[in-house]
């Protein structure tokens, strides 16, 4: 007798029904109270300051970096055995992936070939927890502190995994988790970056919300708010609430574990939309 095993299966039960009809007979569809609680739930789990609901996990590694700056010309050290989203949110920057081989053991970024890909055009380093693996980690964030560099650590897959006793979206001066349904906890979509620079979270914040909030006056905010997805619904924040205290029992321990460049064929640079032409 065959056995149907699925890659990824929600689990939505009755408590995710019950708490997602409460939303929808509020007159809070966006930006409520139920979507605050979520992301304070999220920030006090994890132990970070703040946290930002967006509406996917590569929204939330796209605005990230837009709020560290990172451009057209800048270089971001990442990784190439990933979901494409880790590189396609560098380039829908402008800047330029910059690959770095992995460590075969953990399948992650090898913290060891990291330094030599740094160059002054470096903005940021984007390594990805693999299959919610994070091995090496701890080595990269100490390589990223001695070189002053930023980490944006794309912990889409890893809520609920711990290295040493520190949880896996710690490690970045910005983080992001994914909620798709093949997560660990899923709101259909939606992703959540985590933070503890007070600075950093408003003006992601005023980025998700068409440049506005209390940001709103910082350059970023002003030129690319207008182009961000907007927010996901926040009738799906108390479902994602009620799975927040699980994932500590699905996951368990995994072992630890030349840089190529890349010119990609386009770069777009979601802040220069074409103008609509002048009046005659």
């Amino acid at each position: 007798m065959s056995m149907r095993i699925h890659l990824s299966r929600p689990d939505v039960g009755q408590q995710e029904i019950d708490a997602v009809t409460a939303v929808l007979r509020s007159p809070n569809l966006a930006l409520g109270p139920a979507l605050s609680e979520f992301e304070n739930a999220l920030a006090a789990y994890v132990g970070r300051r703040r946290a930002v609901a967006v509406n996917s996990g590569t929204s939330g590694l796209f605005l990230s970096l837009l709020a560290l700056g990172v451009g057209p010309g800048d270089e971001v050290v990442t990784t190439p055995f990933t979901f494409i989203a880790s590189a396609t949110s560098i380039m829908m920057t402008g800047a330029t992936p910059v690959f770095v081989d992995i460590d075969p053991v953990s399948l992650n970024i090898d913290p060891k070939r990291i330094a030599p890909a740094l160059s002054e055009r470096t903005k940021a380093i984007l390594p990805v927890e693999v299959f919610g693996n994070p091995a090496g980690f701890d080595e990269i964030a100490e390589l990223a502190e001695r070189h002053a560099v930023p980490i944006v650590e794309d912990c889409c897959e890893a809520l609920g995994s711990a290295l040493h006793g520190r949880k896996a979206g710690t490690f970045g001066t910005l983080s992001v988790f994914g909620f798709y349904p093949n997560k660990q906890i899923t709101t259909g979509e939606g992703g959540m970056i985590l933070t503890d620079d007070d600075a950093l979270a408003e003006l992601c914040v005023s980025l998700r919300n068409q440049g506005r909030g209390p940001a709103a006056a910082d350059p970023p905010a002003r030129e690319l708010g207008v182009v961000v997805a907007p927010l996901a619904p926040q009738s799906r924040g108390p479902h994602d609430l009620s799975r927040t205290p699980k994932p500590d029992g699905w996951n368990t321990s995994l072992p630890p574990g030349p840089s190529r460049r890349i010119s990609p064929r386009t770069s777009p640079v979601c802040s220069k939309w074409p103008r609509a032409p002048a009046a005659a």
